[in-house]
């Protein structure tokens, strides 16, 4: 999260965002095959709806998974971040961790 100040304009805020709702990510038929474990790290700006936008990758696992994080997330919903008291757009970073294949099925 971006503290706001005078050198640092909004997507940014006093208080972070807090997740009501997160959905995990399915893994990709790609890396259930090459059982693959990692994490896709996104930056993403909570908008004061709630929501995820502008959503980017900044560290990429591959195998299909950054798509799969990226849709996933794109279904979270947060409680909005706050800047003088208000609602406020914030950019955060959020870690979309991944096993497969997942330890509930057999391959």
């Amino acid at each position: 999260m971006k503290q706001c100040g005078d050198t640092n304009p909004p997507p940014c805020a006093g208080k972070a965002p807090s997740v009501k709702r997160a959905p995990s990510p399915e893994c990709s038929h790609e890396a259930e095959k090459a059982k693959i474990n990692g994490t896709v790290v996104l930056t993403v700006v909570v908008g004061t709806d709630g929501l995820t936008h502008d959503i980017s990758v900044v560290r990429s696992v591959g195998y299909g998974l950054d798509e799969q994080a990226i849709e996933a997330v794109k279904k979270w919903k947060f409680k909005p971040g706050r800047a003088l008291g208000e609602p406020a757009p914030v950019q955060i970073r959020i870690e979309v961790a991944f096993r497969c294949p997942s330890d509930n099925r057999d391959f």
